[in-house]
Order: C-alpha cells, then sequence, then structure tokens
C-alpha cells in the first residue's frame, strides 16, 4: 500500500514538472476518447435495445419491421417512443402497442391511431397503418399500449446496419477500447519522458549554475582575506608592543 501511494505521489510530481499546453492537450485527448468510447457503447446498447423493444430511461426503442407505415416509417428505421403513461390519445397520434388478437397477436406493432372511442367509460382506440386501405381489425386500450413514438435514431439505424456482421459488432466494440487503452498508454509514456527531459535539463541547469558560482565565491573569499591582512598585521603589531 505505501508503495503504492508512492508511486502516486511521484506521478504526480512528474504531471507538475509538465509545461501547461501538454497538460491542456492530454486533457482534451482523454475527454475526445472517453466521449468516442461513451458515445459508441451508448449506441450499441440502444441498437441491441431495438432488437426487443427494451425500456431505456423512459423509451422505448424499435426497429420497423414493415413498410406499414411508408412513408412515415420506412422498413429498417429505428425508432424511438416515449413510455405511455396513461395519457391522453388523440387521432394521429403514432403508437407503438402489442396486438391484442390476429396473427400478431402479442407482437409490437407500430401504427397510427385513426379512431377514438369509448367503452365502459374507457378510452377505446382503433389504429391504422399509413400505408393500409382499411383500419387494424383491433380495439385497443391502454393497457395494450407500450410508447408514444417521439423521433427516428438514423444514426442508431446506421450502427444496426454496420453490426449485423459479426466483424462489424466486434471493430464497434473494440475500436473505442482501443482507442481509449492507447490514449492513456501514450500519454503515460510520452509525460514520463518529457517530465524525466525536462528534469534533465532543469538539473544541468542547476549544475552549471553551481559550477559558475564556485569561482565567484573563490574569489570573494580570497578579496576577503586580502582586505583584512592588514588589520591582522596592525594587530599584532600592538601585541607585539
Amino acid at each position: 500500500m505505501a508503495a503504492y501511494t508512492d508511486s502516486r505521489s511521484a506521478r504526480k510530481e512528474e504531471r507538475k514538472l509538465l509545461p501547461v499546453w501538454y497538460r491542456v492537450l492530454s486533457l482534451v485527448l482523454t475527454i475526445a476518447a472517453i466521449g468516442v468510447a461513451v458515445f459508441a457503447f451508448g449506441t450499441v446498447l440502444v441498437s441491441r435495445a431495438s432488437e426487443d423493444g427494451s425500456n431505456l430511461f423512459g423509451y422505448v426503442v424499435l426497429t420497423v419491421e414493415s413498410g406499414s407505415m411508408s412513408p412515415a416509417l420506412e422498413e429498417g428505421d429505428v425508432i424511438a417512443g416515449r413510455a405511455y403513461d396513461g395519457g391522453e390519445l388523440v387521432v394521429g397520434d403514432i403508437v407503438t402497442f402489442r396486438a391484442p388478437s390476429g396473427v400478431f397477436k402479442g407482437r409490437y406493432i407500430t401504427h397510427r391511431i385513426a379512431e377514438v372511442g369509448e367503452e365502459d367509460g374507457v378510452a377505446v382506440y382503433r389504429t391504422k397503418g399509413d400505408a393500409a386501405n382499411s383500419v387494424d381489425s383491433w380495439t385497443l386500450k391502454g393497457e395494450d399500449i407500450v410508447a408514444v413514438y417521439e423521433k427516428k435514431l438514423p444514426t442508431v439505424k446506421k450502427v444496426a446496419e454496420f453490426m449485423s456482421g459479426a466483424g462489424g459488432r466486434m471493430l464497434m466494440i473494440g475500436l473505442p477500447v482501443i482507442l481509449l487503452v492507447g490514449v492513456f498508454v501514450a500519454d503515460s509514456v510520452v509525460s514520463r519522458r518529457l517530465a524525466t527531459k525536462i528534469k534533465a535539463e532543469r538539473e544541468a541547469a542547476a549544475y552549471e549554475a553551481a559550477a559558475q558560482e564556485e569561482p565567484e565565491r573563490e574569489e570573494r573569499h580570497e578579496n576577503d582575506g586580502t582586505e583584512n591582512a592588514p588589520s591582522r598585521e596592525k594587530t599584532d603589531e600592538r601585541t607585539d608592543g
């Protein structure tokens, strides 16, 4: 533990020797590398969530699997919807829901609300795909609705397409890690060498200054001895007398 503490202290002392421009550059590169890594991992996380409709911080992310909502939503689009909390819905809202019946029962579907009605005092909804000629066969209740569409995620779509292969998936995850590790290793090596060089230059300058001072001190010492010689002679004379 003591050795670790000493190592950290030595590292801090080395950093203090570095010029301001290098410390600023190192900080900027480190923040950039961390930002790239966070962005990459976040995008991968959202892309994976779009495969099964996971709830991420109050949003449901899904991949459109058909052209039933064309041209508003095309097949392959990755979309984000605010998790439905039971609020009011109106005609024209695009919602994601689990189909309550039919061949798609239980599957996520994203369609537009075409009609709003009421049954036994409870709001019910009829939906329709923009590309369809008629409304869907089912009637939805609030409990069937999962999310209300908000926007497309084109960047996530591109990442999802890129990650469709094993090579793309490995590159998307591995490259940010390599970049982050590379920045930290390079900073450690370069900063240590630079600090060692600066320290050596300062020690050399201090040694040179000390070497120049030595003759001056000797000269001052000799001058002081010469000036004091007559006083000592006079003192000796008085003593003899």
